[in-house]
């Protein structure tokens, strides 16, 4: 495998940067599945045990109030800017043996799990619904941003280790901004229109 650096990503044409970002996205397929696979223990737990989360449900329910008073366009621009971070910290702080996105893909899922739990033992299971249209785009980049980050973490493993952590830094940055911000941002405006109704 070629390590890239710097120099090649500003100095190759747009193609060769698709290819690299194809590849990172390529190299952690398997890490993407561990995402997923822990994003969905998480919201077991959650499912399970819904009271040890009320307090974060609670903050929730004061971010989605905070709202009420402001343009569609504002929104959008708030949900997406608090998913890119999201998912570039994800992805870059992965580089701590990965368990950065290891944590946030259990914690996200048991969020998600204790409010599956409280709406359908308050009989508001069928509200779920609003957030499909913009969880189709959301999860997937945002799953795809874990199973990157926690690839980028696996240059522990490896003999050549800062050579690795270099080019996997650099292919989850091309990967994540190929795949996951276009993601995103479609996300992000499904979302914010979706609040003001």
């Amino acid at each position: 495998m070629y390590n890239i650096t710097m120099h090649d990503i500003i100095h190759s044409p747009l193609e060769q940067k698709r290819l690299w970002a194809r590849e990172g996205l390529a190299f952690s397929k398997n890490y993407i599945y561990l995402a997923a696979g822990l994003f969905i223990i998480g919201i077991l737990t959650g499912i399970a045990y819904p009271d040890k989360l009320k307090s974060s449900l609670n903050s929730l329910g004061k971010l989605i109030d905070h709202f009420e008073d402001k343009s569609t366009i504002s929104i959008i621009g708030f949900i997406f800017i608090r998913n890119v971070t999201v998912a570039i910290m994800a992805a870059f702080l992965g580089a701590l043996l990965g368990l950065v996105p290891v944590l946030s893909a259990i914690s996200n899922g048991m969020l998600l799990g204790a409010v599956i739990s409280l709406a359908a033992g308050s009989n508001q299971l069928t509200k779920l619904w609003l957030i499909i249209p913009h969880g189709i785009f959301e999860l997937p980049a945002i799953i795809i941003a874990w199973g990157l980050g926690i690839w980028h973490g696996a240059w522990f493993f490896r003999k050549d280790k800062n050579e690795t952590m270099r080019d996997r830094g650099l292919k989850v940055s091309l990967a994540l901004f190929r795949y996951s911000v276009p993601l995103l941002i479609i996300a992000a405006i499904i979302e914010g229109v979706m609040m003001k109704f």
